[in-house]
């Protein structure tokens, strides 16, 4: 890392070094940030610890195989051909979100990886492949063991998306609310006791959300008003 930073250097730009126990250093190229990452095999979240436990990789396969979605996985070569072994463009192409391995394995890594995947439902409309669909059933309990920042951060960029209504949906069909907002989940199903309302409590409150303007704050309070 320290020769890279030394060859920037001695080329005239200016480096920060406070990713450097992950194996990356930054520059600043044409007041543009870039990041020269080693090749990482491996990079794992533990219950127990907020930071990933890094394995160097030898291989530019070994860096992309852990990437978490295979439209994620690509590269591009020094002489501009892209670098594709994971059928990357095709599914962004598609817009189907599949993972370069195994899907468990993949949101076991990092379970920030499945709120990830809702949000790019959400902004962008992408459809998940079958094993997506499985690991988030299966693997959503992973997501109490993220920080509370982490998570909110994930959920600011899914309440603002264009497909905002669908993605809450998956979140509670997933049961990944379960985990986060488990307040929400009583809501599924909920008669509202009303002839003034043809949907249970969470269509009706899943429909305000979507109804809400573009406003972060509106869209949040859309979605508790029913808890407050």
């Amino acid at each position: 890392m320290s020769a890279r930073c030394l060859v920037l250097n001695d080329a005239g730009f200016k480096t920060f070094d406070v990713g450097k126990a992950f194996g990356t250093i930054s520059f600043l190229l044409e007041d543009n940030k870039v990041e020269i990452t080693t090749y990482r095999k491996n990079e794992k979240y533990t219950r127990d610890n907020r930071h990933p436990v890094v394995e160097w990789g030898k291989t530019i396969a070994d860096d992309l195989v852990r990437r978490d979605f295979t439209m994620n996985a690509l590269a591009m070569d020094g002489s501009g051909k892209v670098v594709d072994l994971f059928h990357g463009q095709e599914d962004l192409k598609n817009g189907v979100l599949d993972t370069p391995m195994d899907a468990r394995e993949i949101f076991s890594d990092d379970p920030l990886r499945m709120l990830r995947a809702v949000r790019f439902r959400s902004r962008f409309g992408f459809t998940y492949s079958e094993q997506v669909k499985k690991a988030l059933a299966s693997e959503g309990y992973r997501v109490m063991f993220l920080s509370r920042e982490r998570i909110v951060e994930e959920m600011n960029k899914i309440l603002l998306g264009d497909y905002v209504s669908e993605s809450l949906q998956d979140l509670m069909q997933f049961r990944l609310f379960n985990y986060f907002i488990p307040e929400l989940t009583v809501l599924d199903g909920e008669d509202q006791m009303s002839q003034y309302h043809s949907k249970d409590v969470w269509s009706h409150t899943n429909g305000v959300v979507k109804a809400s303007p573009e406003d972060l704050a509106l869209r949040w309070a859309g979605l508790m008003y029913k808890n407050i």
